[in-house]
């Protein structure tokens, strides 16, 4: 099953549920699911994905291709590492560059 954006559509307490389905015994002909995010928190590997389920889209400025890279292609990833905050800080990239957005002006009064 393939599901963009799997959490602007239903609760993410709701997501959540659904992908833990994949990985339970109510899946035994062992169904995939591929599901694309924005919200880090989906990324709570604590209760619901294991490292290797999890896959980076980052999108090149200079030509704008994207590459997928997983997240054990980075090394000293502990078991107590909270995912969710080392990708807001940057630290597996694909957070996106806005920097070349410029500011924009509101004129309301």
């Amino acid at each position: 099953l393939l599901f963009d954006g799997i959490d602007s559509l239903i609760h993410p307490e709701v997501a959540k549920w659904f992908i833990g389905q994949f990985n339970s015994d109510i899946n035994p002909n062992s169904a995939q699911l591929v599901a694309g995010t924005c919200n880090s928190q989906m990324l709570d590997l604590d209760d619901l994905l294991r490292v290797d389920m999890i896959y980076f889209a980052d999108r090149s400025r200079r030509d704008g291709a994207s590459k997928l890279y997983p997240l054990t292609d980075y090394r000293d990833i502990r078991s107590d590492l909270n995912v969710p905050l080392a990708y807001e800080i940057g630290k597996f990239d694909a957070i996106p560059d806005v920097t070349h957005l410029g500011i924009m002006e509101w004129e309301g009064r």
